[in-house]
């Protein structure tokens, strides 16, 4: 028998070690047992979790002993390094706006730095951290980062509508209306190659020791959280922090048991 999963009217063949599974990645337990997956991986979930310390606590719970929990995430704050971005621009108070309306409906947004300290909290060992600016227009010289702000560009022009809906008309009580004034008014900022704006992504790998009883972690004295400016000369977005002598991690068996959370409809409202 062959698997199909409908997407949009379209039809795909999933893979037969492949399966879709629904649940409440917030519930208080997991359906599935303790030292279960080789590999979680989460993405995107902002503005979704109520409690990301007790998620990253799950996730360790229900990694094997040897296994991986990865996360990636976005801190949504548009801010700059040479403060062409200002505190009056819109931008800027769409940001306050977004955060503080996140906190209103229980599903705060962390900055980027806040994930680490739950990761070793949790218990995870060789903890590896990528740190990546967004610019939000080609505003960089490097051509790298010039062609990630295009699509940047094109995703905050069509989408920021779309992810503010939901977050301020239940959270802050805005209306509709009122929303799509805001996000008119943000355009004009997102498209000015004289505002140095970012966001910020961060990239976190984590490893369940063999054996959990003698779990140790020191990325915190190791770790610095200081980035370099990303300025219109830059030539990388990214910062890689290798807090233990082992480096990067291994790479992950062939054939693994693999869980990855999808962010649920909670707090956003698509735009029509």
């Amino acid at each position: 028998m062959v698997n199909m999963l409908t997407i949009t009217g379209k039809c795909f063949r999933v893979p037969d070690n492949v399966r879709f599974e629904i649940d409440d990645c917030e519930a208080k337990f997991w359906k599935w047992p303790e030292d279960h997956f080789d590999y979680i991986h989460m993405r995107f979930m902002i503005a979704s979790i109520g409690n990301w310390a007790s998620m990253i606590r799950k996730a360790y719970r229900h990694t094997k002993p040897g296994g991986y929990f990865e996360l990636q995430e976005l801190d949504c704050r548009f801010t700059s390094d040479d403060n062409t971005l200002l505190e009056t621009h819109n931008l800027s108070y769409w940001s306050r706006l977004i955060v503080e309306a996140a906190v209103k409906y229980n599903r705060p947004i962390p900055r980027y730095t806040d994930y680490v300290g739950w990761f070793e909290k949790a218990g995870f060992t060789d903890i590896r951290q990528v740190v990546f600016k967004s610019p939000t227009n080609p505003w960089p010289k490097n051509k790298t980062l010039k062609d990630a702000g295009k699509f940047q560009l094109l995703a905050h022009t069509e989408g920021l509508e779309g992810v503010s809906l939901g977050l301020l008309t239940r959270g802050l009580g805005w209306r509709a209306e009122e929303v799509k004034v805001l996000i008119a008014k943000c355009r004009p900022e997102l498209k000015d190659r004289g505002i140095h704006s970012y966001q910020t992504n961060v990239f976190i790998t984590g490893r369940k020791p063999e054996d959990p009883r003698h779990s140790s972690n020191n990325y915190s004295s190791r770790h610095s959280n200081v980035s370099a400016p990303l300025t219109p000369t830059s030539t990388s977005s990214s910062n890689t922090h290798f807090p233990n002598k082992q480096g990067s991690p291994p790479a992950p068996p062939e054939e693994i048991n693999a869980f990855t959370p999808v962010m649920p409809v909670v707090g956003h409202v698509a735009s029509g």
